[in-house]
């Protein structure tokens, strides 16, 4: 079974509608930390990370349901926020009650604006939870 960060990774990377079919893993999605602007990593860009979760949920019939918290950090070009809003807005409506391999449940908040980096760069952050049997 595939990390949740993974998971949600992938997830975003098999959506073919636009505008997320204009990202592709490992060229401007990303699993892990928001990485600096570089000759490998784009100004617009997508970053997916698994920030932890709380514990276990005991069901009833024995068997827990292990929750994961993730966090997708959306980037935008300079001087794009209504683009970087969209991308935003788009992941939330592809991982919203999601079906992803491994897990029961998908379920994403509204991205919230985090304001612009130190370049310029519009931010936003989406945050979901994944849940699977343990």
């Amino acid at each position: 079974m595939s990390e949740p960060d993974a998971a949600v990774a992938a997830a975003l990377d098999a959506v073919a509608t636009s505008p997320l079919s204009a990202y592709t893993l490992g060229t401007n999605l990303f699993q892990g930390p928001m990485r600096a602007v570089s000759s490998v990593i784009p100004h617009r860009a997508i970053f997916v990370l698994t920030v932890g979760g709380p514990s276990p949920l005991d069901k009833f019939s024995g068997t827990p349901i292990q929750r994961h918290n993730v966090q997708v950090m959306i980037r935008g070009n300079v001087d794009a926020f209504s683009v970087a809003q969209a991308d935003a807005k788009a992941c939330r409506d592809a991982l919203h009650l999601a079906t992803i391999a491994g897990y029961l449940r998908c379920a994403a908040i509204q991205p919230a604006y985090l304001g612009l980096d130190d370049n310029e760069h519009p931010l936003f952050s989406l945050n979901l939870t994944l849940w699977r049997e343990v």
